[in-house]
């Protein structure tokens, strides 16, 4: 176990060195970010100025080399447009986006588990295709006419939640669920199909023979060995939505970490943009780490080698 973490966390090192490299040329093929900064009517000398002050008028490669030895003591420079330090700024927004993620998460739990669970031991039923329907409709429609679609509901005909902001729980349901659709759609599918193939196995069989109470079979036997392919798709998700949430922030003006990424890309602020996806990569390489270590607890036949 110890020498397969420390040979993923070697490749994650690798795989969040290669980010860093794509984000840091893609941010600056975006234009001149001292032509924003600058007052309409800046000279040319005042521009060349700015450069230096930043440390733009380098070459891409030494602005890189001091960008990676900036990384390694977790500093990323100064925002750009206020001046303040780019993680710092990052960090600030970060927990309402993970609040974001976690409830859309729950939520997409809470709806999918039962619902997969049902329409596999009903498979066929009027319950199972509505389960399916639903399903179907949660992969199927964009993020921006949900949320859209639920202000217009939820706020205009039927005022019951606020349409934008952090103030409260209430102001968390709207985007929530938006942004917790796709995920509890997927994570049905995948647990209808996984408990279905399980349901026919040997020892569920078994386990039924000996009398074993339906419940108990569904749940010890049948579900957890189902939940490999699960977790996968919830590590997956999760990570997801923190990358994902841009949108859904930007309907619900939500001051999370998506809706700052965005006012970065439109300022050319590259400290702060770099920071935010390098946080986002952390996170998405740390899930991935932790999902497949949490595959030994759940099917002791899994062997890390």
């Amino acid at each position: 176990m110890t020498g397969y973490i420390g040979r993923r966390l070697l490749q994650s090192v690798s795989v969040l060195f290669g980010v860093s490299m794509v984000v840091f040329a893609l941010v600056h093929l975006t234009g001149d970010p001292v032509r924003l900064l600058a007052p309409i009517g800046t000279s040319h000398e005042e521009l060349a100025q700015l450069r230096r002050a930043h440390g733009l008028d380098r070459p891409l490669p030494e602005q890189y080399l001091k960008f990676i030895g900036g990384v390694t003591r977790g500093d990323f420079g100064k925002s750009l447009r206020n001046q303040q330090p780019a993680l710092g700024l990052v960090v600030e927004r970060l927990p309402a986006t993970l609040r974001l993620a976690a409830a859309a998460m729950a939520i997409a739990l809470i709806v999918a588990v039962p619902i997969g669970i049902l329409s596999a031991l009903r498979r066929g039923s009027i319950f199972d295709h509505a389960g399916m329907v639903i399903a179907l409709l949660g992969q199927s429609m964009p993020v921006f006419w949900l949320g859209v679609l639920l202000i217009l509901v939820f706020v205009v005909l039927i005022p019951l939640f606020p349409a934008g902001g952090s103030q409260g729980w209430q102001s968390l349901v709207l985007p929530a669920i938006t942004l917790g659709m796709y995920n509890m759609a997927r994570t049905t599918r995948v647990l209808r199909s996984e408990l279905l193939e399980v349901l026919g196995q040997d020892y569920v069989r078994t386990a039924r023979a000996k009398g074993a109470p339906e419940m108990r079979v569904v749940l010890r036997h049948a579900l957890r060995n189902s939940l490999i392919p699960v977790v996968t798709v919830l590590a997956l998700d999760l990570a997801a939505l923190l990358a994902g949430s841009v949108i859904t922030e930007q309907i619900f003006a939500w001051p999370g970490l998506g809706r700052l990424a965005v006012g970065a890309i439109y300022a050319r602020d590259y400290p702060v943009v770099q920071a935010a996806v390098f946080v986002v990569a952390t996170v998405y390489v740390g899930l991935n780490l932790a999902t497949d270590i949490l595959y030994v607890f759940l099917n002791p036949q899994v062997r890390l080698t």
